[in-house]
């Protein structure tokens, strides 16, 4: 197995787990959004609002469907960019077009060209089963003096159909539209009920206690600063992202054509030293795609992209602990709540009394699912990415030592996303600016640093592990190449194995409790055994398909000397 050939686009995708991130965010945002709304409008109703289910799911379910709408829309923006004279390739074009389809693995790719000679622009777009790519007719002309440069922009755009960038890169702009949308819906609602308060406070048709600038302060100036928040870590989440696909993209089309090609392409043809200065990292920070320089210096060593790296589980680590926060926040929301009853696994008809108050109030449905649906989202990007790491360290011969000291830096930055994310925290900032910042005393966020330390501790032995399982996985003789879906029924089945195992370790102690005293305990002693029933179950299904996938990670060539190149 040639180290030079390995190509990182054969693993499974590496900016899937990343779009999962996204539009986990905006979901959370969404749901805080849908109470915070009505707690805003504290002027026309004192009293503290309950858990509005209702409210929360519109405004996730209208975020969504803008997306979508964005997503729908995206051929009109790509074209927009071109003449509308359109016309299917030239014919000295069409076995360039079908030998770049083979190599990527892809079939029915229609590629345009537009009718303006000084246009080397090139974009892919499309709905699935109806890809496009379209090209400036200056490539054309590019074709004809530098075929190679012409090979690389088609192998870089047919892997953005190949890996779905197509899909998850619009609808990621989707989600940062939308989220946008939302903060600006949210300023006008909020002011056009303020509006509409002030006029009639200053008639004397309505009374309250304080002054109707107040509320300016206390409730609309919070809502706006979290949202810029809110919307500042999507951007962040949006531009690691598209960089990540960028990178991809660039690694194919250095794969299957050449690297000296991909920097002829960009421009930085002497960039071959794979450097970046200072000024130009700086210059990047405010761009959401990577700078052309980047670009070029990161394909010289395009077998690493797409391996794991600190600032995607710094996020991670960040939203982990933003969807805590969201937790505890709907906890003591419910708490308030003198309507329902709380509940606890504190004995006999524990079960039975948890059924009954999610029959009854879908508010503590809300209040339990969301955290778990969001906190799997971290989870599954978590796991996902550490074990394609390992199978991408495994054939790209990196020692364990090195692996090991790489995801010791990656968790270590989840762990310091995670105490981050405790200090600033959106809600937390909220409440701040509601009370003015009174009472408020800085605080070493010691819960927090003990949680990151145990939650880093724990990924660094599963990553540890998975350089093993990587090598058992990859020690197969399959042929076929395993498909995304074989792919994400694995991990979420090591996911489910994983997560019963820490659940088993908190059965253990309510086993000892049980023992102790074993009176009126018969449904914890359930708990108990459905624990450890769910640990051997998930383990047993995730040992039979890793049996089934082993050897099929990657797309392999009859040629013994080629590891990983599609088309196959």
């Amino acid at each position: 197995m040639a180290e030079k050939a390995f190509n990182p686009n054969a693993l499974p995708s590496a900016t899937n787990v990343r779009f999962v991130l996204l539009a986990a965010t905006v979901t959370l945002m969404a749901l805080w959004y849908g109470n915070e709304v009505l707690e805003g409008l504290q002027f026309l109703n004192i009293f503290n609002q309950p858990l509005n289910v209702v409210a929360s799911a519109l405004m996730v379910i209208c975020v969504w469907l803008l997306a979508v709408g964005v997503y729908l829309a995206h051929p009109l923006f790509c074209k927009s960019r071109f003449t509308s004279k359109l016309v299917v390739a030239p014919g000295e074009l069409q076995e360039e077009i079908a030998s770049a389809a083979a190599n990527i693995g892809l079939r029915n790719v229609t590629v345009l060209v537009d009718d303006n000679i000084r246009n080397f622009d090139a974009i892919a777009y499309g709905y699935p089963f109806r890809r496009r790519v379209l090209l400036g007719k200056g490539n054309v002309i590019q074709f004809r003096k530098r075929p190679d440069i012409f090979r690389a922009k088609l192998h870089h755009e047919m892997s953005h159909i190949r890996n779905h960038d197509v899909d998850t890169g619009f609808l990621a702009i989707g989600f940062l539209f939308a989220a946008a949308a939302l903060v600006m819906a949210v300023a006008v609602y909020w002011t056009a009920n303020f509006i509409r308060f002030a006029f009639l406070y200053y008639q004397d048709e309505v009374y309250t206690v304080r002054e109707p600038w107040y509320f300016v302060l206390a409730n609309g100036v919070p809502l706006l600063v979290v949202g810029a928040m809110w919307i500042a870590a999507l951007w962040l989440e949006h531009r690691s992202f598209i960089r990540a696909r960028e990178f991809m993209a660039d690694a194919e089309a250095a794969h299957c054509c050449d690297v000296a090609a991909v920097q002829a392409a960009l421009g930085q043809g002497e960039a071959a030293i794979g450097k970046v200065h200072f000024l130009e990292r700086l210059r990047g920070l405010i761009r959401a795609h990577p700078t052309r320089i980047q670009r070029a210096a990161a394909v010289v060593e395009y077998r690493e992209a797409g391996f794991p790296t600190p600032s995607l589980f710094f996020t991670a680590g960040y939203l982990f602990s933003i969807i805590d926060s969201l937790a505890e926040v709907l906890r003591a929301k419910y708490a308030a709540d003198d309507s329902v009853d709380a509940w606890s696994c504190d004995g006999a008809g524990c079960i039975t009394k948890l059924v009954g108050i999610i029959a009854e109030d879908n508010a503590y449905l809300f209040v339990t699912g969301v955290g778990l649906i969001l906190i799997d989202a971290v989870i599954i990007l978590s796991i996902a990415t550490l074990l394609r790491g390992a199978l991408q360290a495994r054939l790209t011969q990196r020692t364990l030592s090195n692996y090991c000291f790489a995801c010791l830096k990656i968790v270590i930055a989840l762990g310091i996303g995670y105490v981050v994310g405790d200090v600033i925290d959106p809600f937390y900032f909220k409440s701040l600016l509601e009370s003015g910042f009174s009472g408020w005393v800085p605080s070493y966020p010691e819960g927090a640093l003990n949680i990151a330390l145990d939650f880093t501790i724990s990924l660094f032995l599963v990553s540890t592990l998975m350089y093993w399982l990587a090598g058992y996985l990859l020690s197969g003789t399959r042929k076929k190449r395993v498909s995304e879906t074989q792919w994400i029924l694995f991990c979420g089945l090591a996911i489910m194995t994983v997560a019963q195992l820490f659940t088993g370790f908190w059965a253990t102690l309510v086993l000892w409790d049980v023992i102790k005293d074993p009176a009126d305990n018969d449904e914890r002693l359930a708990i108990v055994v459905g624990a450890f029933g769910g640990f051997a179950l998930w383990a047993v299904l995730a040992i039979a398909v890793a049996y089934s996938i082993r050897g099929g990670i990657f797309r392999r060539l009859e040629s013994a000397t080629v590891v990983g190149v599609r088309g196959s």
